[in-house]
């Protein structure tokens, strides 16, 4: 089986606005489609669909064409479980039913945002996405990206607490316990071991957190999305995933993890 790889949000978004020049994505999209089975994170996804919320109609054209980059056409896409299932599934072999939007068809999402001529007719639900057809389509980026801002919000909070001294950084086991206890577990003491063996990228990343969150001068609000960078290394659990960034910072925060060379910088793609 080929290994696995999906993308980060910094690089749909750099290649859309061409930042990053077009052959030079070229050759690194010909190294991931042949090397790789490529993958897409529900998270990567729903940052990008916030920017589309977010964004002016002015710059609606601008912020989708990094979804264009993330989802190409003509390519068989795999979208990946939310991040705590996937470890759930991946390393305890236990399937729960996902509640979240995400479980819903992404494929026509994507479409129907691709689809709209403007944001306004998105947002009023008038695409069509069949030439003649009287059915249209909309689509609630708000409701869509709700979760990921509800979990941005409840570590900002987890943060302020441990800056106040009212929350003490967990050891391994017990932060693994905490991400099966959010999941509504019971957690034994061999799936703690199993859950924290697989995912010591992760770890290593919120380690690296906690202590910039008891420095005063580190702004909680202006990192917001540190979390989401962090429960992309979820995906790590499975041997068989990489992931592809342009993301120094990170990749500084794990090096000390095992997992870390397979968190792939960018550039070693583009000589």
């Amino acid at each position: 089986m080929d290994p696995k790889l999906f993308l980060d949000t910094q690089i749909s978004i750099d290649v859309g606005k061409r930042l990053i020049d077009q052959r030079t994505w070229a050759r690194v999209w010909r190294h991931v489609t042949t090397k790789f089975q490529y993958v897409i994170s529900p998270l990567t996804l729903c940052e990008l669909l916030r920017g589309v919320a977010s964004g002016t109609e002015s710059y609606f054209n601008e912020n989708r064409e990094a979804i264009r980059v993330l989802v190409p056409p003509h390519k068989r896409k795999h979208l990946l479980d939310l991040p705590a299932g996937f470890v759930l599934k991946t390393v305890l072999n236990r399937r729960q039913r996902d509640p979240s939007l995400w479980a819903q068809d992404y494929e026509t999402w994507v479409k129907v945002v691709l689809r709209a001529r403007t944001k306004n007719e998105l947002e009023a639900g008038d695409v069509q996405l069949a030439h003649g057809s009287a059915r249209t389509y909309g689509f609630d980026s708000h409701l869509h990206v709700a979760q990921l801002m509800q979990g941005e919000r409840v570590h900002l909070e987890q943060l302020q607490a441990l800056r106040n001294g009212n929350l003490h950084v967990p050891s391994h086991l017990a932060w693994a316990a905490g991400i099966l206890n959010r999941q509504g577990l019971r957690p034994s003491d061999e799936d703690c071991r199993k859950v924290a063996a697989s995912l010591e990228a992760a770890f290593h990343f919120d380690l690296s957190l906690y202590d910039r969150a008891r420095n005063s001068n580190y702004n909680f609000e202006k990192h917001a999305t540190d979390w989401i960078d962090g429960q992309q290394l979820y995906y790590l659990s499975d041997p068989q995933m990489h992931f592809l960034t342009r993301d120094r910072r990170l990749q500084n925060w794990i090096k000390g993890s095992s997992q870390a060379n397979r968190v792939l910088d960018f550039n070693s793609f583009a000589p």
